[in-house]
């Protein structure tokens, strides 16, 4: 009778057990596909959100006809755009002042940031605070500030200059190489910095340490050691700068006017 009680208490304590498993699995799965359905609808409405607008965009590109009258499907628009030379120009400068600031930008920035993270110069807090607050400041307002220091005519810098040297100040903020300047300054250093700095603070200094005991130099580190290891980090930041870099287009209306410096709006 005792093995028989025993046999039936197994085979209970088999089918409890079967029970829990089968009870906490379900929840996991429902939980499962509960997560994947709503991830799926979220990436559907996101979707939809995008990439609506810009087939209709694309549609609407090929409606030829005046504002407010009958249309009809047509390349007339297009054929118009690509033919005028100011659209070529317009793309030439947009490519242009993205590549050469982002150039400039990726070798300050990460310069800056690993003198930040990695060594130990006086108010380096205060300096990260700085550009922290510089990506944050109105483009505009930054912009007529520099307008104040560097306009030709009477900006301070070219003030300052000719009572100095007597001569004609050379500072143009109204030029190619003003627009660089002025996103430099405001946005494409400060994020670069703002963003690769928590990243080379956190780069295990154990490394480091290596190559320096190997008897590498700390350029030769920098370049065997915390390059490579920064190099997807880096290029992300980069894509992020490039992207913001053709987004904008609030400096270029200002600065590139007077210089008759066309990019294209996006």
């Amino acid at each position: 009778m005792g093995a028989v009680y025993a046999d039936q208490g197994g085979e209970r304590a088999v089918v409890s057990a079967t029970a829990t498993v089968a009870r906490r699995a379900t929840p996991w799965r429902t939980r499962l596909s509960t997560v994947a359905v709503i991830g799926l609808a979220t990436l559907v409405v996101l979707g939809l959100l995008v990439l609506y607008p810009v087939i209709i965009l694309i549609a609407n590109s090929f409606q030829v006809g005046q504002f407010g009258t009958p249309t009809h499907f047509g390349f007339d628009n297009w054929i118009t755009a690509l033919s005028s030379p100011k659209t070529w120009d317009a793309l030439k400068n947009t490519l242009t002042l993205s590549i050469t600031r982002q150039a400039i930008g990726l070798v300050v920035g990460v310069a800056v940031a690993w003198v930040l993270a990695r060594t130990d110069i006086p108010g380096k807090y205060w300096l990260e605070f700085g550009f922290w607050v510089a990506v944050f400041l109105p483009t505009l307002t930054v912009t007529l500030g520099w307008i104040m220091v560097f306009d030709s005519f009477n900006g301070l810098a070219n003030q300052l200059w000719q009572r100095l040297f007597h001569a004609q100040g050379p500072f143009n903020i109204f030029s190619w190489w003003g627009i660089v300047w002025v996103h430099l300054v405001t946005g494409t250093i400060p994020l670069k910095v703002m963003l690769l700095t928590p990243a080379f603070r956190n780069l295990d200094a154990s490394l480091e340490e290596a190559s320096k005991a190997s008897g590498a130099s700390t350029f030769e580190t920098f370049k065997r050691v915390v390059l490579p290891i920064m190099t997807p980090t880096v290029l992300i930041v980069l894509l992020l700068g490039t992207i913001r870099s053709f987004e904008a287009f609030e400096i270029e209306l200002v600065l590139g006017y007077e210089a008759n410096i066309d990019v294209t709006a996006r």
